[in-house]
């Protein structure tokens, strides 16, 4: 272990007390990284279960009024409140080292009136008014409760809101820190008008569909703390030293109000041939109108004009993209019956749907440019005393403020899907359907982002390598990922009879795409290279449902003229389940660091052409060999693919028993609901990051392990 300071090493590879740093020294005193678990060794040393308690409330009232038998009117009011108290950073996540759980509270407000008339027996109108409102604050434990950062020494906001642990992140070991304060809420107002019109074997529906869409956000990331190993050869080694590679802060909080407008209009004709086909034919255009700041707080590069842009100034418009306007969306679909009866029916359909990019997730984050944002990143000289735990953001290592520049497609164009099936059902026995069909998929211009300022491989500093030097990432929102999915699907249904339901299915299909919204390509000039199985691919998947109401008691096979206490006992006994087999779900092999040296960490390592799973797994916990990729050298791309083989599958069944009980009037029913029935482990994928000592292990299931609930529920 090398000396950064004295040069030479550490004698017998430790670090003598008085050269810890000390704010290294508190963070480790205050008991941020927890202490191994006993009997546990190597690179996974804790064991932990980490809690995520839920409570849920949720009220609905709805009011139905007949003002004559021509006109209806009815309303509803939902209300729904989502508390969670994630023990982790992540949102939802349970997979961390303990102790920076913040909340998770979602209110929900939904609310909506329609009024249906009936003008002649042709003529049917139906407007509704819907209203919908979310509210969903993140907020971490220690927000306006302590001031950890300024305890340490590392002070970044005396905004009691922004209050946290500083993100301490060490390659090989698990990140520690809080999540920064985020809150959210969405308000949707909508309108729908719907007039039908029969005539003969015509039906005719024509509508429109308006909507205004308000998004408010207000996002304050967390200071970060990164150390590698480049001073002394070992990543927490340069962290009891204090000395840091790169830190990261953003001093603003990020506002946005954001307001879009929508007006669609729709018509559908669907037509009755003969008794045998059915011929079904519309059209859906929607047109979104730009999404703005209600204050303009919007910036970002035009790629096309290759300047910096304000929303409103200096002629920018106040979206800085450009309207799309020819979003015609076709629909077709026909049924058939070639027997004229129910007993064989053919179907097929085509849908053309559009995609627009939603306002939180997509457009939010593409335009959030300085002045209204200043991250800042702060990376090591070739002295490590420049940047270190005591002096984690020095001004004199910024120099001139090199901000991120986000970017926008200026003629941003919404993506679509096209969807087609094909499919034959036929009905083989009394109450027994089997159905096959083929359903497909394409999506087209869907959304990406990607760093155009990424560098180019090499060594040096990163910042002299970017195509703009003068400016740090530049994620750039585009209209250019695409996607595809074939599916063979088939399913056997018996309708209930003599007491039993079943259904049964299987799905073979694959489902491809060239990016999945996380922007993980590793060379943003070689897109192409990202085109592989999604994230959700699953190759194949089994699904059997049953329902089948006990034979015995009063009315059944067993029973039927016992007495009312013995059929009290034995009647009335329901057992239903849901059994499911699937294959198991893309892993995608990347690097925890930065080898390219490219300033992003989307590297991934090189294939050596060795089976990257274990055929002969030496136990449940190994799945991937680490003989099948290797570290590249420093300074170049990986050759690995994304996403190019998969994880453990699962096997579930869920139970239910109910016992009704009926009386005059209705009846009660007590049930017990057998979540993972048979309790079996659901193996997460494992570990992918190959510079990752945990690399290739399966430390945590995918889903909780079984889980009974019982209720009661009365109908009268």
């Amino acid at each position: 272990m090398r000396d950064p300071i004295n040069g030479g090493t550490f004698t017998n590879n430790q670090i003598p007390a008085g050269r810890i740093n000390p704010i290294a020294s508190k963070i480790i005193q205050r008991g941020s990284f927890p202490s191994p678990t006993p009997g546990l060794s190597g690179a996974n040393n804790l064991l932990v279960n980490n809690p995520i308690p839920q409570n849920v409330d949720q009220y609905n009232v709805r009011g139905d009024h007949q003002f004559s038998s021509t006109n209806t009117l009815f309303a509803r009011y939902g209300f729904t409140q989502d508390k969670q108290d994630v023990p982790c950073p992540g949102n939802g996540n349970t997979r961390c080292l303990p102790g920076f759980g913040h909340t998770d509270t979602m209110r929900a407000h939904q609310a909506s009136i329609a009024d249906t008339h009936i003008f002649s027996t042709r003529f049917v109108n139906e407007l509704r008014v819907g209203f919908n409102r979310q509210l969903q604050p993140r907020v971490p434990l220690t927000s306006g409760v302590k001031d950890v950062s300024t305890d340490l020494g590392i002070p970044v906001s005396s905004n009691a809101r922004d209050w946290g642990h500083p993100s301490i992140a060490i390659t090989g070991v698990g990140a520690i820190g809080d999540r920064g304060y985020q809150a959210r809420w969405g308000t949707t107002f909508q309108l729908t008008d719907t007039f039908s019109y029969t005539a003969g074997r015509q039906t005719l529906r024509f509508g429109v569909d308006l909507r205004r869409a308000q998004f408010y956000a207000v996002s304050q990331p967390r200071e970060t703390l990164r150390f590698d190993g480049r001073w002394t050869g070992n990543p927490f080694a340069d962290f009891l030293l204090g000395f840091s590679n790169q830190t990261s802060r953003d001093q603003l909080d990020a506002m946005r109000h954001h307001l879009v407008y929508g007006f669609h209009w729709f018509v559908q004709n669907d037509i009755k041939f003969s008794d045998r086909l059915t011929l079904n034919l519309g059209m859906r255009y929607e047109f979104y109108t730009p999404d703005v700041d209600n204050f303009d707080r919007l910036g970002h590069f035009n790629i096309k004009t290759g300047l910096y842009e304000i929303a409103g100034q200096n002629g920018a418009s106040r979206a800085l993209y450009n309207p799309d306007k020819n979003n015609f969306a076709p629909r077709v679909g026909f049924a058939y019956r070639p027997t004229g009866t129910a007993s064989l029916v053919v179907r097929a359909g085509y849908g053309w749907f559009y995609n627009m990019a939603m306002l939180g997730n997509n457009l939010f984050f593409v335009r959030n440019g300085f002045p209204f944002a200043k991250p800042e990143t702060f990376n090591a000289s070739s002295n490590p005393l420049d940047l270190s735990l005591s002096n984690a953001f020095p001004s004199a290592l910024l120099g001139t403020p090199i901000y991120d520049a986000p970017s926008m497609d200026p003629d941003f164009r919404d993506g679509y899907v096209q969807q087609w099936n094909l499919g034959v059902e036929k009905e083989v026995a009394a109450n027994t359907i089997v159905e096959l069909g083929y359903l497909g998929s394409k999506g087209t211009r869907l959304t990406r982002r990607v760093d155009i300022n990424q560098a180019f491989p090499g060594t040096g500093t990163v910042q002299s390598r970017r195509p703009y030097p003068q400016y740090a990432t530049m994620n750039f929102l585009t209209g250019s990922a695409s996607s595809i999915y074939h599916g063979l699907l088939s399913r056997v249904e018996r309708r209930f009879s003599s007491g039993l339901t079943f259904l049964g299915s299987y799905t073979y299909g694959h489902a491809i795409d060239d990016d999945d919204e996380t922007s993980n390509a590793q060379d943003v000039r070689n897109l192409r290279a990202n085109r592989a199985s999604s994230n959700f691919d699953i190759r194949h998947r089994v699904v059997a449902t049953f329902v089948a109401e006990m034979p015995f008691g009063r009315s059944k096979r067993w029973g039927n003229d016992s007495h009312a206490v013995v059929n009290a006992v034995l009647g009335g006994w329901e057992l239903s389940g849901v059994q499911t087999f699937q294959t198991g779900r893309p892993i995608n092999v990347g690097l925890s660091g930065t080898r390219s040296n490219t300033g992003s960490t989307r590297d991934k390592p090189n294939a050596t052409g060795i089976d990257p799973v274990f055929a002969d797994r030496p136990d449940k916990k190994t799945y991937l060999n680490p003989a099948a990729f290797e570290v590249q050298p420093a300074g170049t791309f990986g050759n690995a693919g994304r996403n190019s083989f998969y994880g453990p599958g699962t096997n579930n069944l869920d139970l239910t028993l109910a016992k009704n009980f009926r009386f005059e009037g209705g009846q009660v029913q007590f049930r017990g609901d057998f979540f993972n029935a048979l309790n079996r482990p659901f193996l997460d994928n494992p570990n992918a990051q190959r510079d990752n000592p945990a690399y290739g292990t399966i430390t945590q299931t995918l889903r909780d392990n079984r889980q009974i609930q019982l209720g009661l529920r009365i109908v009268f």
